[in-house]
C-alpha cells in the first residue's frame, strides 16, 4: 500500500510561522490587510488578499518562513515504522503552484 503525506501542516508546523511572517510583511509594506479568518487554510482567505498579492508575498517570503519550519513531534518516527510495515510513502506538498511528489522508497 502506498500512503501520500503533505508536508505543510501535517508533518511541520507551519501555520503560526504564516500568520507572523505575513502579519510582518503587511505591516512593513503599510499593506491595508489584516487577518480576518484565522481558520482558512489559503493566505487569499486569512487576510482576503488578492492572488497576485499572495503570489508576491510567498516568492519574497517563502524561504524565510520555510527555513523556520520544524517537523511535529514523532512525525519521523511514524513514518519510519510505517516503512517497517511495508508500506510505501509519497511526500507530496503543492508549494510554487507545482505539486511535488517526493516518494521514499
Amino acid at each position: 500500500m502506498i500512503i501520500g503525506i503533505d508536508i505543510d501542516d501535517t508533518l511541520t508546523y507551519l501555520y503560526d510561522i504564516k500568520i507572523k511572517t505575513a502579519q510582518d510583511y503587511i505591516k512593513k509594506n503599510k499593506m491595508p490587510y489584516k487577518l480576518v479568518k484565522s481558520d482558512a487554510n489559503f493566505l487569499s482567505d486569512m487576510f482576503d488578499w488578492p492572488a497576485e498579492e499572495c503570489d508576491k508575498f510567498w516568492l519574497k517570503e517563502s524561504d524565510k518562513m520555510l527555513s523556520k519550519v520544524k517537523a511535529r513531534d514523532y512525525a519521523s518516527e511514524v513514518i519510519k515504522r510505517l516503512r517497517q510495515r511495508g508500506y510505501k510513502i509519497v511526500i507530496i506538498t503543492a508549494r510554487n503552484k507545482a505539486i511535488i511528489f517526493l516518494l521514499f522508497f
